[in-house]
């Protein structure tokens, strides 16, 4: 796993654990449903939409990070 696609997979979870659908999401966010889409399968994250998508979590980026950092190889 890269390290997008860890970013995508912990933001999914997240989403999940929040119970958000990709439509709130992307409504909360300003980010379109489709690059949302794009993003989460693995595309990489712009800083401004994980800064967004944090914010509208509630969850801190460095945390995201830290988080995806660990499903990668070291």
């Amino acid at each position: 796993m890269n390290t997008a696609e860890a970013v995508a997979k912990v933001i999914e979870d997240l989403r999940k654990q929040a119970d958000c659908s990709q439509v709130h999401l992307s409504e909360a966010t300003g980010i379109p449903r489709t690059t949302l889409q794009r993003r989460l399968d693995g595309d990489p994250f712009k800083v401004n939409e994980l800064d967004a998508i944090t914010k509208a979590l509630g969850v801190d980026a460095a945390a995201v990070w830290s988080q995806a950092a660990l499903l990668t190889p070291s």
